[in-house]
């Protein structure tokens, strides 16, 4: 997926807590292989360079501006959806509100 050019270098970089050793038969053999978890995954992402993981880190970056101005991400259609339940139930409230 990020194409780590050296996955031993990746593994130390990520913390004992975000990752953890499986096994794996493959081809006759058990196999010891690090797997990361959830938070791993962000870890390598966020410290690539990779043209997917500067795409990842931007929408992140988006993410965080909308929780920190808003406390909460919606898309476009998740905030449309929400006005037009408000408007139902006779609770108006802008998009101009929502994105202050």
């Amino acid at each position: 997926m990020i194409g780590h050019s050296d996955t031993r270098k990746m593994v130390v970089s990520v913390d004992e807590d975000e990752k953890l050793m499986g096994t794996l038969f493959l081809s006759g053999q058990n196999r010891n292989t690090w797997f990361l978890t959830e938070d791993g995954l962000y870890e390598v992402l966020m410290q690539s360079r990779k043209p997917i993981a500067k795409a990842f880190k931007k929408e992140v970056k988006v993410m965080l501006k909308s929780i920190r101005k808003h406390g909460a991400y919606m898309t476009e259609d998740t905030v449309a959806c929400q006005l037009h339940t408000k408007k139902r139930t006779g609770y108006q409230q802008s998009k101009e509100y929502l994105y202050r």
